[in-house]
């Protein structure tokens, strides 16, 4: 099991810098200049100049990205060009409302998931399974963005039982909970639904209604055991991409996470900023897909034994 998560994690080591280079060079095709933010009134070229240097922009983009490298191996992402702060400072303020929001998501995507998956499942073939398989289908092909708008115009607007934005409570937390987790759990509602099927299907639990075992018991400790795997690898993979699809999600409820501070860096051009928040949702994909094969390996023992 070692040898497998130690290869899982110098696998790691080239995707990083692929990704830093491909981070850093989008960053640099795109038009424009953080420098034109900060000219003002009365400034002369000599001050643009100065700041021009001061930022390294100067410089060639390969020497820009070694400079940029080497800080980052320091734990230095840099200073924000327009807000004067320390890009590790920012993301330290930033972070704690895209982890409680995506962590938050991941759980709900998975109880509901998986509940939606066993009892459509149960009920094969009847308008349970037809409905349930509805709702799932609806959250996994609605946009994010579009059914924040929806719940919003719901539950704040017609309803006004939820608040529209913002962070400061736990109730502000459910409706972009909501629209992040009900993509995840239509999902993991059809992938529990296949897999619990299909694991009906197989000889020994054929066995065991022959032995007499109740079809309960059957169901939750033998046949949703073994169809959970293919749920626990999906599952590591949703953690990354959560984080990655809460950014236009905080957008639409004004929540102060990751997804604000690279659209306001973006805005700003400001390349500290893009690069260190970029790389971090990155980062929490490729975390993710990690923590997905170590699951499947500690659950699978053939998957592990296949790489040894």
């Amino acid at each position: 099991m070692w040898q497998f998560v130690i290869r899982r994690l110098l696998l790691m080591i080239p995707i990083f810098f692929v990704l830093s280079v491909i981070i850093f060079s989008l960053i640099h095709i795109v038009p424009g200049n953080p420098i034109d933010n900060l000219i003002g009134p009365g400034m002369t070229k000599a001050h643009e100049q100065k700041l021009i240097e001061k930022y390294h922009l100067d410089k060639p983009l390969p020497v820009q990205y070694a400079i940029w490298l080497a800080n980052l191996f320091k734990g230095d992402l840099g200073t924000s060009i327009i807000e004067k702060r320390p890009v590790t400072e920012l993301l330290r303020h930033h972070l704690p409302y895209s982890l409680s929001l995506g962590l938050t998501a991941i759980a709900l995507s998975f109880v509901l998931g998986v509940s939606m998956g066993i009892l459509s499942a149960a009920a094969k073939d009847t308008w349970i399974d037809h409905m349930a398989m509805v709702v799932a289908l609806f959250g996994v092909t609605i946009p994010a963005f579009w059914l924040g708008l929806i719940l919003i115009l719901i539950f704040a607007v017609w309803l006004n039982l939820l608040p529209v934005s913002g962070s400061g409570t736990l109730v502000s937390l459910i409706l972009p909970a909501v629209t992040v987790g009900l993509g995840g759990a239509g999902l993991i509602a059809r992938i529990t639904r296949v897999s619990m099927l299909e694991v009906a299907s197989k000889d020994f639990i054929v066995m065991l209604h022959a032995k007499g075992l109740g079809k309960k018991a059957i169901l939750l400790k033998h046949i949703l055991r073994n169809a959970l795997i293919p749920v626990i690898t999906i599952l590591g993979l949703r953690i990354g991409w959560v984080l990655g699809g809460t950014v236009t999600v905080e957008i639409v409820f004004a929540r102060p996470g990751l997804g604000q501070m690279l659209i306001t860096g973006l805005f700003r051009r400001d390349y500290p900023v893009i690069q260190g928040s970029m790389l971090l949702l990155a980062m929490g994909i490729v975390l993710g897909t990690f923590l997905a094969d170590v699951l499947y390996a500690f659950t699978d023992p053939r998957v592990r034994d296949q790489h040894q």
